[in-house]
This record gives structure tokens, C-alpha cells and sequence, in this order.
């Protein structure tokens, strides 16, 4: 008996010290991952940051000029960094490296594009030189960085290879006799100027991961599209009408397309807090956000947004932003996550999964993805019941101890009266055969 309860109090125990160590959301919590996901945040100021889905890290960088992009290599090795005054840094998580361009204070590199294979990235920019500017492109073979261009009366604002890596495609603007969008294609060494049926500015370049074509977006449109995009399939360049689908009467700048590697899924961002999804070629706007415990609110209201990157396998986007602007968005609705700092405007995110077992020590992973509705009534309802539901454990393992106790107990009382019968029995039965031989007629010889 006292081993059976020994083994209760036992369970009771490692019970007991789990909850206390841990808690209820981490036993309902998945598996240890076999992966890390990561995801840092570039900005004024030399502002580089690491984000887990909720708190922000500052990360020290050797510069004070405003970082404007970040991309991480494919294989998750190391993050590039570029931004004004020729900035361009190498951070692998632990160690951040300047990489020298030899370039002047006059420019300010834009954007960057990691070949698929990982074996370049491409870099690209504006010399503001005088009243003229020239449009730079720089290769950087992950040790040493060589200029290939520096066209006249051009501005570049994004790159993006194509996905089987024979060229890229370059977005920006033009000065030349009069201010239009401007389209370069890099094939090799050789740059391309595309004609661009636009006067607008080009500001973003992205590949369609489910089909062999590109988005290029840019700003306001004076006519029917209400903000500048296109379709670039490689031979040819088609305007998309956004204004069925997505305007009344506002008009919005884009300035960043992406797209989520697993699901096809895309999301346009730009001032005013623009945000458009596009689905299996649908699109559609978001134009409300929600802040805190459901507060609904008009997205005019959230800032500009600069940037955006999906967590892979979640299904959900970052979206970056001024005022040190973060926003989530993910099945069909955009959650404020973080803001409040007024001088700070965040200029691109950058996520990875990273597969390896080195540890990122400088960056803090991102948090399970639970869907955010079920998280968060885990995390209230644990918050306001941690206590009772230990307690109710508690005795509720008491009480099955007890049950278990008294059961035990009137086994063995009841065991123990039918022994004591059976000892009566015999000794009644034993009597009376002893009485039957002493009677007269027993003792015949």
C-alpha cells in the first residue's frame, strides 16, 4: 500500500516542479524547433535592431548615416546592409564588418538583391553629383565590391534577380530631359534601359515566386491607376489597374512589393499606410488596423510604410514604417505592433529561417506562431487562473490519492474478515470432530 501511494506522491511531485518551471503554455507549446527564425529592422540614424514579434533590440553598428536596406543571403550565413554616404555593412549575427565601396558622401545606396545561388549580391544606388545624379550599381561577391555602373540623369531605387539568376531588373527614375520612371536590365555586366510607359518614379522591383514574371510599383498616378504598377514578364511591360480593386478617391505611393516564398501570397505597401494583398492574381485592400484588444482604426492614421518581409511558413508579413512603425499583417487584417519613436523611420526588414545550429547570438529568434486569437486567450486565461488551476491539481491528485487509499484499505479489511471466517470455520469444524471421538461408542477396540 504505502508503495502505491509513494508512486502518487511521486507523479505529484514532477507535476508539481514541471508547472512551477515552466508553466501550461509551454507544455501546449510545439516540439523544440529544429531551425531558428530571425528577423532584423535597419533605420535612421545607424538604427539596426532585432525584432522577436513583439520587443525590439537595438544592435550597435560603426555608423551613424541612415541605413535603407537589408537582405540576409539564402543560406542565412550573414545579413548586407546598405545606406547613405556609401554605406555598405556585413553582420552575421555576432560580428559586423564595414565593407569599403570607395565611394563618396554624395551617395546613397538604395537597395539590394541577393543572386539565387547566393554567389553575389547586387547593389544599387544614386551619385548625387551637382544638380545631376547618377545611378550606381555595385557587385559584391561576399569579399570585395566592384562598380558596374554609373549611369547619368539616373536615380536607382530597387533590384531584383530574376529567379533562375540570368538577369536583374533595376527600378527608378529619370531626369533626363524630363523627370519619368525609369527600367534597367542587367545581364552580365551589361545594363539595358527598358522604356517605361510612366512620368512617375519607380520604387519597387519584386519576382512573382509562382510565375515568370515581375511587379515594378512606384508613386502616385495622375490617371485612372491612382498609384503607379506594373507587370514585367521579360519581353514586355503591362500596366496593372489598381484602382478597381483598391481606390475611391486617396491616391498612394507604393514603395515596397513582397512576397511570400510558400504561398504565392504578396503584399504591396506605401505611405498613407497602404496596404494591398494580392492572391492567386486578386487583389485587394486592406484599409483598417487594429491596436491593443481590437480598437479599429483608419490606416491613413499608421504612418508610411517603407518595408515588408513574411515569416516563412507562418503566413504572416511584417510591414515597417516612420515613427518606428511595426505592423503585423496576416489573415486579411494588419495589427499595430510597435510605435512611438517620432524621429525614427524604419527602412526595411529583413526575416530568415535559419537551418543551421549556430546560434545568432545578438539576435533574438522570433516567437512560436500561433494563430494570434488562440494565443492570446492562452496567455490572458494562464495569466488569471495560474494559481487555481495549480491548486485544483493539487487536489485533484490528493483526492485520487485518497480514493486510492480507501480502496486499499477496504480491500484489505475485507480480505481480512474472510480470513478471520475461515479461521472460525475450521476451528468450529475441528471442535466438533474432537467431541464426536470422545463420546462412548467412538472407543470401540
Amino acid at each position: 500500500m504505502s508503495i502505491h501511494i509513494n508512486k502518487w506522491f511521486g507523479a505529484l511531485a514532477v507535476i508539481l516542479s514541471m508547472t512551477s518551471a515552466v508553466g501550461i503554455p509551454t507544455l501546449l507549446a510545439n516540439p523544440a524547433a529544429t531551425s531558428h527564425t530571425y528577423a532584423l529592422i535597419v533605420g535612421g540614424s545607424g538604427g539596426l535592431y532585432s525584432f522577436d514579434g513583439k520587443n525590439l533590440n537595438r544592435i550597435p553598428t560603426p555608423t551613424t548615416e541612415n541605413l535603407t536596406d537589408i537582405k540576409w543571403k539564402h543560406d542565412g550565413s550573414y545579413a548586407l546592409i546598405s545606406g547613405e554616404d556609401g554605406t555598405l555593412l556585413k553582420y552575421d549575427g555576432t560580428s559586423m564588418k564595414v565593407i569599403p565601396t570607395g565611394l563618396g558622401s554624395e551617395v546613397d545606396l538604395e537597395a539590394i538583391s541577393w543572386k539565387p545561388d547566393d554567389s553575389e549580391a547586387l547593389i544599387v544606388g544614386t551619385d548625387h553629383f551637382s544638380n545631376s545624379s547618377y545611378g550606381v550599381v555595385l557587385r559584391f561577391d561576399g569579399n570585395t565590391v566592384t562598380q558596374l555602373a554609373d549611369e547619368k540623369f539616373i536615380g536607382f531605387r530597387s533590384v531584383a534577380w530574376s529567379a533562375d539568376g540570368i538577369y536583374a531588373i533595376l527600378a527608378g527614375y529619370s531626369t533626363e530631359e524630363f523627370f519619368h520612371g525609369h527600367i534597367a536590365r542587367l545581364d552580365g555586366n551589361t545594363l539595358e534601359t527598358i522604356p517605361a510607359p510612366t512620368n512617375d518614379s519607380l520604387n519597387a522591383a519584386t519576382w512573382y515566386p509562382r510565375g515568370n514574371y515581375a511587379f515594378i510599383g512606384g508613386d502616385v498616378h495622375g490617371g485612372a491607376l491612382n498609384t503607379t504598377l506594373f507587370q514585367y514578364n521579360g519581353a514586355t511591360i503591362d500596366p496593372v489597374n489598381t484602382f478597381k480593386c483598391c481606390f475611391t478617391v486617396d491616391a498612394h505611393t507604393t514603395r515596397s512589393i513582397s512576397f511570400d516564398d510558400d504561398t504565392g501570397m504578396g503584399v504591396i505597401n506605401g505611405n498613407k499606410g497602404l496596404v494591398i494583398l494580392f492572391d492567386q492574381g486578386n487583389m485587394s485592400r486592406i484599409r483598417t488596423y487594429t491596436i491593443g484588444k481590437g480598437n479599429s482604426i483608419d490606416l491613413h492614421h499608421i504612418g508610411d510604410f517603407y518595408s515588408a518581409a513574411w515569416v516563412p511558413g507562418a503566413g504572416v508579413a511584417y510591414a515597417v514604417g516612420t515613427n518606428g512603425t511595426i505592423a503585423r499583417i496576416a489573415s486579411n487584417r494588419v495589427a499595430l505592433m510597435s510605435q512611438g519613436t517620432p524621429n525614427v523611420t524604419f527602412r526595411s526588414i529583413g526575416i530568415i529561417e535559419y537551418p543551421g545550429s549556430r546560434v545568432l547570438a545578438h539576435v533574438t529568434p522570433l516567437a512560436a506562431f500561433y494563430p494570434e486569437s488562440n494565443l492570446q486567450i492562452v496567455e490572458d486565461f494562464w495569466a488569471s487562473h495560474y494559481q487555481r488551476i495549480t491548486l485544483d491539481a493539487i487536489v485533484a491528485i490528493l483526492v485520487i490519492v485518497f480514493v486510492f487509499e480507501l480502496a486499499l484499505q477496504r480491500e484489505a479489511s475485507k480480505n481480512k474478515r474472510k480470513r478471520n471466517e475461515e479461521t472460525v470455520g475450521r476451528s468450529v469444524s475441528q471442535q466438533a470432530t474432537n467431541r464426536s471421538l470422545e463420546q462412548p461408542g467412538s472407543r470401540l477396540a
